[in-house]
């Protein structure tokens, strides 16, 4: 049974593979200072107004020469669903779909309002020794925004530092993997968390947090703040 399924989940990986678009970027975060971000709205922002207060295009790019070998275009963000389902399924990831994180096991973030899903499959695969871990989750706790956050268990490998990871996450609909499945994929990178920047970040406000790591494409890290402190935005 176990080799039937690792079978279908490289099927499913392959299918995933074969829209990659190779991406290249010359492209630098700036080390701007951070600054407050200011809701003029007068009713509290959502996740999503939040980030479209903050203009990625301009400011969110992970401070990088060069892409990882492959990459994955728009398509792996599209909003998709379980049959039977009444809202979409989609991943809280960047345009670049390109991550930094201080985390040792970072979070991947989806908006399922509403699904019968009860469970997903995450794989983190290193890009250079091919190193794969992958566990099954429980949906179990989705906030008012609507997101689920998923995360490698403390008994899998923390991820290497200054390494690509390529992420998939595959919803289950119903009692096994389906090729049909909701799958969405991106890529993260470990960096180190110095002691400087952790005292840094301490004296930041929630607002200026989420700034800073938007001008250096920690996009999991920002929105893990976001969601922390969401009043901060209000």
């Amino acid at each position: 049974m176990k080799k039937v399924r690792l079978l279908l989940l490289s099927s499913i990986f392959s299918t995933a593979f074969f829209l990659v678009l190779e991406q290249h970027s010359s492209l630098w975060a700036s080390p701007l200072q951070p600054s407050p971000l200011k809701n003029e709205h007068s009713e509290p922002l959502s996740l999503h107004q939040v980030l479209n207060t903050i203009d990625f295009s301009a400011v969110f790019m992970p401070p990088r020469r060069d892409a990882p070998r492959q990459t994955i275009p728009a398509g792996s963000r599209d909003e998709k669903r379980c049959n039977g389902d009444k809202t979409l399924i989609r991943p809280v990831v960047s345009e670049s779909n390109y991550s930094l994180t201080f985390a040792a096991r970072p979070t991947i973030f989806v908006e399922m309002p509403e699904t019968k899903a009860e469970q997903v499959l995450l794989v983190l695969q290193n890009e250079i020794s091919g190193e794969r871990m992958e566990t099954m989750l429980p949906i179990t706790e989705i906030d008012e925004n609507g997101i689920a956050k998923f995360q490698l268990p403390e008994d899998q490998p923390s991820l290497a530092i200054g390494q690509d990871y390529q992420w998939f996450l595959a919803v289950i609909c119903q009692n096994s993997l389906q090729p049909s499945d909701p799958l969405f994929t991106g890529w993260v990178q470990r960096v180190a968390f110095s002691t400087e920047v952790a005292q840094m970040l301490d004296s930041f406000s929630p607002a200026q947090q989420v700034t800073w790591f938007a001008e250096r494409g920690h996009w999991q890290d920002m929105i893990s703040v976001l969601l922390q402190h969401p009043d901060a935005f209000n």
